[in-house]
């Protein structure tokens, strides 16, 4: 599964550069820093930085390709074991 989600979204860890230029460069788009991409089991399945103007349409292929919905929550929400329901997702 993560060779797929590779394909997609890239690298674990992925970093857009520096928040403060890229906000600046993209300021209409939706950027999630430090995101968490999680499964319909509640399962981590990518983290990093996400800018959903430019990836929603990957994110719904991928979902599509792993037959189950996708969630992308800000990193405090799924972070340490703490869990957010599922409802609480940015996207």
């Amino acid at each position: 599964m993560s060779e797929l989600v590779k394909k997609y979204l890239g690298n674990e860890g992925k970093i857009l550069g520096s928040k403060t230029l890229y906000k600046y460069s993209h300021p209409d788009n939706f950027t999630i820093f430090n995101s968490n991409l999680i499964n319909n089991e509640k399962e981590k399945i990518w983290y990093g930085d996400i800018d959903l103007t430019l990836q929603e349409q990957h994110l719904k292929k991928l979902a599509k390709e792993l037959n189950t919905k996708l969630y992308v929550f800000y990193e405090s929400d799924f972070r340490f074991e703490k869990e957010a329901p599922l409802e609480k997702a940015v996207w």
